[in-house]
């Protein structure tokens, strides 16, 4: 049947369970970087290629620890997801970056995942959907998808398996990380596909264009008080 319950009673679970730590990805995972930290010969706001797969591999194996559990739903997932998005942006050289995980609505909606730097600056949106949808496609002409797209200059759509950003409502560039088959069926850690692009789109997103920070910021002024929901600097 339909589920009534408030995003509130979500949220809190899921805080819930980050700061629990019971799960055994969320006791070992701790995203592994090699000795000395970030690799030799990366330069600010770029990742080591040894790092970005270290990241992506450890993020699709806590994918798998929840969908093994059998009973996941879409929220379940996030707090992997966040974890991800943090561990890129620290690489990154951008720590100042906080992920609030289903912050408080906006007058355009209310996406999953808000990425900013914890004081006045907006840096993007996340759109989250159960890795079992891989139809995409619908989703993005939906009308929820549509509205974002409109509303928010630098969003990103993901199932947690491919990733879809957009600028300006128009779709700048699509990465199929890993396959649905392995995770939804098999129920087997994927194998990360394409790292390099994956690392690329979300360095993207982490650095959107001027015009976008700016329309971000009177978004995020305009329709939310103090700050959004639980910000954690993951």
């Amino acid at each position: 049947g339909y589920d009534c319950r408030p995003r509130a009673w979500y949220r809190n679970l899921i805080l819930d369970t980050m700061q629990a730590n019971t799960s055994a990805f969320a006791q070992k995972a701790v995203f592994p970087l090699p000795p000395g930290g970030r690799g030799q010969g990366e330069g600010e706001g770029g990742m080591s290629e040894v790092n970005q797969k270290a990241i992506f591999a450890s993020y699709f194996k806590g994918l798998t620890v929840i969908a093994r559990q059998g009973d996941a739903r879409e929220e379940s997932f996030y707090p992997a997801l966040a974890r991800m998005l943090k561990a890129v942006a620290d690489d990154s050289g951008r720590q100042h970056v906080h992920v609030t995980t289903l912050p408080k609505p906006t007058e355009g909606g209310n996406p999953d995942f808000r990425l900013w730097n914890g004081a006045d600056r907006i840096i993007g949106y996340v759109e989250a959907k159960r890795p079992t949808e891989e139809r995409l496609d619908d989703i993005e002409n939906s009308e929820q998808l549509r509205r974002y797209r409109s509303t928010f200059p630098n969003l990103l759509l993901t199932n947690f398996l491919e990733f879809r950003l957009y600028r300006n409502g128009v779709r700048d560039r699509t990465v199929l990380a890993a396959r649905p088959l392995m995770l939804n069926q098999l129920r087997a850690t994927p194998p990360v596909e394409r790292p390099e692009e994956l690392s690329a789109l979300l360095e993207r997103f982490l650095l959107p264009g001027i015009a976008a920070l700016a329309a971000e910021s009177r978004l995020g002024r305009r329709g939310q008080e103090g700050k959004a929901g639980s910000a954690h600097p993951l």
